[in-house]
């Protein structure tokens, strides 16, 4: 069970437990078996956008709760909020629900960041490694080229 597993666990359990749904009412409503929902809740399956979206229809979560539901399931959120119409929410949502996609983005910028900064550490070493056989390549190739020159010079004699 990974993490992204365990953490979309929690928080479904934990926002049906709010609505006072069960399993298997969720389920039904979702169009989905109970024992599927019972995996997700134990970490043991995950869930795709379009299941997750029926969930949010079905508990008729806020877009905080949404938010907090896609994230779990390792999703970025950001679009979610502009797409999905919010039922009235108060300021106090809606600042967490900013903020949390702000903490979204921020963290896909530190990911890609960190990428960027890796893929600059290799570049640097690679350069570092094929100048040594660049410069050895042309070192080979001055060598050949001065032992046939000195060939051509001498075209009677036979090398071994």
């Amino acid at each position: 069970m990974g993490d992204d597993e365990e953490q979309l666990a929690d928080v479904l359990r934990q926002l049906r437990k709010q609505r006072g749904v069960t399993q298997e009412q969720l389920a039904a409503a979702c169009d989905l078996s109970s024992g599927f929902i019972g995996e997700v809740e134990t970490g043991r399956r995950s869930m795709g956008p379009k299941t997750l979206e029926a969930v949010v229809q079905a508990l008729d979560l806020t877009t905080l709760e949404s938010a907090r539901l896609y994230r779990a399931a390792g999703y970025a959120t950001l679009h979610r909020w502009v797409k999905r119409p919010a039922r009235a929410m108060s300021d106090e949502e809606l600042g967490h629900a900013i903020i949390d996609g702000l903490a979204a983005l921020s963290d896909t910028i530190q990911a890609v960041a960190q990428q960027q900064i890796e893929t600059n550490e290799l570049l640097k070493q690679f350069v570092a490694l094929s100048d040594p056989l660049s410069k050895q390549q042309a070192d080979t190739v001055a060598v050949l080229k001065e032992f046939a020159s000195s060939l051509a010079k001498q075209p009677n004699q036979r090398v071994e």
